[in-house]
């Protein structure tokens, strides 16, 4: 009986201490468990991960970055005293390989492609893009280490200072492309390398693009053609020469963006014939147009001038005015533009004349300048064109070497049937002659009026033998007339 009491006893004392461990002891140590299961996954989650207690069973869920960190928590959870089992409810973060981020920078903005570690990496980069990149990224797990994010923020720093280029991340190697404006940025570019983490690799490939094309040539009466600027190299000094119609041309070309050059070089050949009119210009083409601006010589109508290259070049921006520069009597100079030695006289560069007048080759020379309309007037008028200065300046050092020989004509023909229109212009160019020095009283002016079509106007010298007592001949060649003879042309 005895033995029975004990045995009843002892059971109600058993069934009692459960009974206090289930309501009493049981909530406690579940607290407990929990309470250290948050302590050790608190904070160190890139993701977010969560534990749940039942009793002592412990069960964890979220994302885990890897397996190594699902691992971790796994192994620190089971070592909570009193834990039962640990149940593993984790996802496994996707892995990228292999692990890019791209960048690209367009006239149209910021394209931005690639992965980050957490979502604290992909709002720390967030706040360094430039509002309206077009940024899409996406987390994964795979970056080659903690500096992944740092190694980013100096590509992409270092690809601001292009003007267009991509900084490309394949895990450890960084290569930025593009072009910089000038050789210094391309350098900084470069060496922002340095300031990336340890172990990583830095290679660059900028470019400096080449610049529009834009020839300049500049003209001085007396120091010549001078090149500058950046040209397609296919417009060489010996292009030039042939287009300017002069081999003495100096200057350096640095190369340019790659261009039919064939416009450049018909601009360049429409104005080189009025580079003789000028004491200094400068010439500029480019693609976005041309500009021709400078001073012209002693014995140019600078608002002629201006009105003739309006009328002709019309896409031709202008900026004609008279020299201020002075030329003493007597200076010499080889004309750059024509390659003749001429001395100045007056307000005029005559040309050194020097050949044996004979009456044949006075005739010859004389011809091959004036005769079949080779001196231009304006249209409809007597004065002469401004086209014809070089032909008059010739002309007259040729007559006045001439004035020693008898019988020696200047026929200028093909200058119209009107009869006072061609004397006018007749006695234009002998205005013109007399202007530069020419004795007027060895000039005639005499119309043959039998022709039909063209009239031809004879300039003819006074015979040496019936030339006037006081008659001063010049020297030969030397350009010079007497003050009392000068007029105007």
């Amino acid at each position: 009986m005895r033995t029975f009491l004990a045995l009843l006893a002892l059971v109600a004392g058993v069934g009692a201490l459960g009974y206090w461990a289930t309501v009493e002891a049981a909530p406690h140590i579940e607290s407990k468990i929990a309470k250290t299961a948050q302590t050790l996954v608190a904070g160190k989650s890139r993701h977010g991960v969560n534990v749940t207690v039942s009793g002592r069973d412990i069960a964890i869920t979220g994302i885990a970055h890897s397996i190594a960190e699902r691992d971790r928590f796994l192994s620190e959870l089971s070592t909570v005293q009193g834990a039962r089992l640990v149940e593993d409810k984790l996802e496994i973060l996707a892995a990228q390989r292999p692990y890019t981020f791209d960048m690209e920078k367009t006239a149209e903005g910021m394209n931005i492609r690639g992965f980050v570690p957490d979502l604290r990496a992909e709002k720390q980069l967030s706040t360094l893009f430039s509002d309206g990149a077009d940024v899409d990224i996406s987390v994964a797990s795979g970056e080659p280490n903690a500096d992944w994010v740092p190694a980013i923020e100096v590509a992409y720093l270092a690809l601001q200072n292009l003007d267009a280029g991509m900084a490309s991340v394949i895990e450890r190697d960084i290569l930025v492309i593009g072009t910089a404006a000038t050789n210094d940025i391309a350098i900084n570019t470069d060496a922002a390398g340095n300031t990336l983490p340890q172990g990583y690799v830095w290679r660059t490939d900028i470019r400096i693009p080449l610049p529009a094309p834009e020839l300049i040539v500049t003209f001085d009466a007396i120091d010549g053609f001078k090149t500058s600027g950046a040209v397609p190299k296919t417009l060489d000094i010996a292009a030039l020469q042939t287009a300017l119609g002069t081999t003495d041309i100096s200057g350096t070309l640095e190369p340019a963006q790659d261009i039919d050059v064939a416009d450049m070089l018909t601009r360049l050949k429409g104005v080189a014939p009025y580079f003789d009119a000028f004491d200094k210009a400068t010439l500029t083409i480019s693609p976005k147009g041309t500009t021709l601006g400078g001073a012209v010589l002693p014995d140019v109508d600078a608002e002629q001038m201006d009105a003739m290259l309006r009328s002709e070049f019309t896409d031709t921006m202008l900026d004609i005015r008279a020299t201020d520069r002075s030329f003493a009597e007597g200076m010499g100079r080889i004309n750059p533009a024509t390659g003749v030695k001429e001395s100045f006289s007056g307000r005029y560069w005559l040309p050194d004349v020097s050949f044996i007048p004979t009456e044949t080759e006075c005739e010859t020379q004389i011809t091959a300048l004036s005769d079949g309309g080779k001196i231009a007037f304006a249209p409809g008028t007597a004065q002469l064109a401004l086209s014809a200065r070089s032909t008059i300046n010739q002309l007259f050092g040729v007559g006045l070497n001439c004035l020693i020989a008898d019988d020696v004509a200047i026929r200028i023909s093909g200058i119209g049937d009107d009869a006072a229109l061609a004397e006018a212009r007749a006695e234009s160019v002998s205005e013109a002659l007399i202007a530069r020095g020419m004795p007027k009283n060895r000039l005639l002016v005499e119309t043959q009026s039998e022709l039909a079509e063209d009239r031809d106007v004879v300039l003819a010298w006074v015979r040496t033998g019936n030339a006037p007592a006081d008659l001063v001949l010049p020297t030969t060649g030397s350009g010079a007339g007497s003050a009392s003879d000068a007029g105007e042309d």
